[in-house]
């Protein structure tokens, strides 16, 4: 047994920790992982992604994230989806992940990560379309988590192709040397905070104190414009979609909110268009008046 593997397998004994875990002890010895298992029938995708913490999910096209998910590349190696196709982990150092996927056509969908005692979800795909080709080496792309001043996270795809392939030749010769696969990352212009759906939301209880995050959302329904809260609100007057009109003044989102029951109030939510954040307003005395709590209202793109 080769020095890496000893070690992984003392630290496995040692932790008495699962399956989970111990695969990804098992990166310990990346290096000396075999070559491709099926070279005349499989290819290699690769990407790199930071922090460690983060994963994008890779899915067969025309499916879903739940239904067609092969696995998640992270920046530490793969997580495998139970019961999914999927590859060994080739390369997991540097934040360069690889993977071994039959071939076929494929898309980068949904991302997250976890952040200490704080994980953060896609609520859009990020739909990078790509096919892997028999015994060549796809690169999808670099993938970084960002946070705006207003606490939005988002995600920065780049192109860094050769140095993300570089250090891949530092440690795994066998794939340096294969074919590159013709296929040009196409980077998709971000989406665009002013033409969003959706927005994180705070509620309070009725002291005045913090709550959940949720979000609240629009949508259509029988040609008519409908709000949701998906937040523990715990009120009838937010528990149903709830009928709005939609404005967009200058540099504003704003959503009115009819009451939906006798005794609810009426309300807006004006919501800067470029992400950043909003307020709620309540109609009182024939006036709008902010109800002045911290609403968050970022866009979730």
């Amino acid at each position: 047994m080769h020095t890496a593997r000893r070690v992984a397998a003392a630290l496995l004994a040692a932790l008495c920790v699962t399956p989970s875990i111990a695969a990804r002890l098992d990166n310990l010895a990346w290096r000396e992982r075999p070559a491709l298992k099926d070279p005349k029938g499989s290819g290699v995708v690769v990407a790199s992604i930071n922090p460690g913490g983060m994963q994008v999910c890779i899915r067969r096209q025309g499916t879903t994230d739940k239904a067609g998910v092969v696995g998640c590349l992270e920046g530490n190696g793969l997580v495998t989806v139970e019961g999914r196709e999927g590859g060994a982990v080739l390369l997991a150092k540097h934040h360069v992940a690889a993977v071994e996927l039959p071939a076929g056509d494929y898309e980068v969908g949904s991302w997250s990560a976890s952040l200490g005692n704080a994980s953060v979800t896609s609520t859009r795909d990020l739909g990078i379309k790509f096919r892997v080709e028999p015994g060549a080496l796809t690169y999808v792309g670099s993938f970084m988590l960002t946070r705006g001043s207003s606490g939005a996270y988002r995600i920065a795809i780049a192109d860094h192709a050769g140095e993300d392939l570089k250090k891949i030749a530092e440690y795994r010769q066998e794939l340096a040397s294969m074919r590159r696969s013709a296929q040009r990352l196409t980077l998709t212009r971000p989406p665009d905070p002013a033409r969003a759906t959706s927005w994180a939301y705070r509620v309070y209880d009725v002291r005045g104190m913090a709550g959940e995050l949720g979000y609240v959302s629009l949508h259509e329904q029988g040609g008519e414009r409908r709000l949701r809260f998906t937040v523990g609100q715990g009120d009838t007057c937010y528990d149903r979609d709830l009928p709005v009109t939609v404005e967009r003044p200058a540099g504003k989102i704003v959503i009115d909110v009819p009451p939906a029951l006798r005794g609810c109030p009426h309300f807006r939510l004006v919501i800067n268009a470029d992400g950043t954040g909003g307020k709620r307003e309540v109609m009182r005395g024939g006036q709008w008046t902010a109800d002045g709590f911290d609403r968050v209202l970022t866009a979730r793109l």
